[in-house]
């Protein structure tokens, strides 16, 4: 099955994160300890509004969420930056600066008390990435001039280096689920391994939007044609055969219908 773009992982990004309970536990699996004490995660709020400026939307999106502090009204923003490329990015510690500054200017714009902003990168490519951030870029300046760096921290997640068991030991089975589909979304191969497991392991799950979203996903990495996906239907519990059977079919469908589309708009063209 040919792949997309970018959209298809922030969709499905997203779509699991909006799930409010997916979300608290994404942050308490990911946030260190000492961090997700001093937030109330109960009070968690998906934000609709992106703060990506126009000149980094190639490089990523975002997805924002209101917390407030666990012993006091305060609020924070976190910002989770989607890595759009895939790939790690040099200077990506500067693009989120730019980013950070654009927020706040956004927050000073609407003239209310200013929120603190956390972010978090969220990597899920090929290659090891040790990311750099500002002041690694600046060693051999002297101690004196240090100070005018600009310097912040940055949750930083690489789902490539993640054990396999420590994902799937998430009690929440969806988020596991999901986390170690879009880990192994650049090896179709092993992606299919990886989908077999998945699928017993949510063979029971009562969410079926979210199942047909976790579907959907893998097809677009998958690289499956019918032949292929009938034989691995084989290991697959009888119950749900159909439903993936038919996602498959639908978004064949879709496919074409497009391909149909662009032909005729191209034949009108000529």
């Amino acid at each position: 099955m040919a792949k997309n773009i970018n959209n298809i992982h922030d969709k499905f990004f997203k779509e699991m994160m909006a799930d409010k309970q997916n979300a608290i536990d994404f942050f308490q699996f990911f946030l260190p300890k000492n961090i997700v004490a001093l937030l109330d995660l109960k009070t968690l709020e998906q934000q609709k509004n992106s703060f990506t400026a126009p000149h980094l939307k190639e490089v990523f999106s975002d997805a924002i969420f209101l917390i407030r502090m666990a012993n006091s009204a305060d609020e924070v923003y976190i910002s989770i930056l989607l890595e759009h490329k895939s790939i790690k990015e040099t200077y990506a510690s500067f693009q989120i600066l730019s980013y950070l500054s654009h927020f706040y200017e956004e927050q000073i714009k609407s003239k209310k008390p200013l929120k603190l902003i956390l972010p978090f990168l969220f990597y899920h490519g090929k290659t090891d990435w040790l990311l750099k951030k500002i002041p690694d870029f600046f060693t051999e300046i002297p101690n004196e001039l240090k100070p005018f760096i600009p310097a912040f921290d940055i949750f930083f997640i690489d789902l490539k280096k993640m054990d396999d068991e420590e994902i799937f030991s998430l009690m929440n089975t969806f988020l596991s689920s999901a986390l170690i589909v879009q880990k192994y979304s650049n090896n179709p191969k092993d992606l299919v391994i990886q989908f077999i497991r998945i699928i017993n392991t949510l063979s029971n799950y009562t969410n079926r939007n979210f199942f047909v979203s976790l579907i959907v996903y893998f097809f677009n990495y998958s690289e499956l044609n019918e032949q292929k996906l009938i034989e691995i239907l084989d290991k697959i519990p009888a119950t749900i055969k159909s439903e993936i059977m038919s996602t498959y079919e639908l978004i064949e469908q879709k496919g074409v219908e497009k391909k149909e589309r662009n032909r005729e708009r191209n034949r009108k063209r000529t």
